[in-house]
């Protein structure tokens, strides 16, 4: 995901590197900022050996977050003076991020952009006994700041990297995705689906009792 052509340009002494895999993914149309399969992927990746396994999402916005549910860790990236970015971040992104890098430091307003997101983590609610993420400036141009970075992303590997609660929330959430799936392939595919949606067309039913009926379809008496 995200800018897949300008990464690969720029990472062409990797994609020969018989160390590295790389596997562009479609979002489908789905939300999230992932594809569906995309924790399918990293678990295959896993079981095959790689130690680790870098996702770009597609961009994250307001509810966004499936990347909070996939990963061990999340880096939230932003510009100076990109505004949307912020409000993004602003908007619901500030709970995911685990690490926060303002890249393009060399650009005028990086400052001014450090202090706005540290401003609104200090107005969050963090969890008890827990570190506000680091906020880190970064320029790919000149290289600044990139060693801070490995050493703040090294230094959440070697406190633990994932706690239970957020494994039981990817476990959570991938079995949820999974019954979703299956339940919309399902309905796809049933003819009552088209029969509730005429019915519903035609004002015989409302669409609260159409879902209704079409829930005691798929699941029976096992709600």
């Amino acid at each position: 995901g995200g800018a897949l052509l300008g990464d690969r340009i720029r990472m062409q002494g990797h994609t020969l590197d018989p160390g590295v895999f790389f596997r562009s993914m479609a979002t489908r149309g789905q939300l999230g900022g992932l594809a569906p399969t995309t924790h399918d992927a990293v678990s295959i990746l896993d079981a095959a050996g790689f130690d680790i396994v870098v996702i770009e999402t597609v961009g994250v916005g307001q509810g966004e977050v499936d990347i909070s549910r996939t990963a061990h860790m999340s880096v939230v990236v932003v510009a100076p003076g990109a505004g949307d970015d912020v409000q993004a971040i602003k908007a619901g992104v500030m709970e995911i991020a685990d690490v926060f890098v303002v890249n393009k430091s060399d650009r005028v307003g990086a400052d001014c952009t450090v202090s706005e997101i540290e401003a609104m983590l200090t107005l969050g609610s963090p969890k008890p006994n827990s570190e506000l993420p680091a906020v880190i400036k970064t320029s790919v141009l000149n290289g600044d700041g990139l060693d801070k970075l490995e050493v703040a992303i090294s230094e959440l590997v070697k406190r633990g990297g994932i706690d239970e609660a957020r494994a039981r929330a990817r476990a959570r959430a991938r079995v949820e995705g999974i019954l979703c799936r299956r339940i919309g392939t399902a309905l796809a595919e049933a003819t009552v689906l088209e029969e509730a949606l005429d019915r519903i067309v035609s004002r015989e039913v409302d669409p609260y009792t159409a879902a209704e009926k079409l829930a005691q379809n798929i699941f029976g008496s096992h709600r």
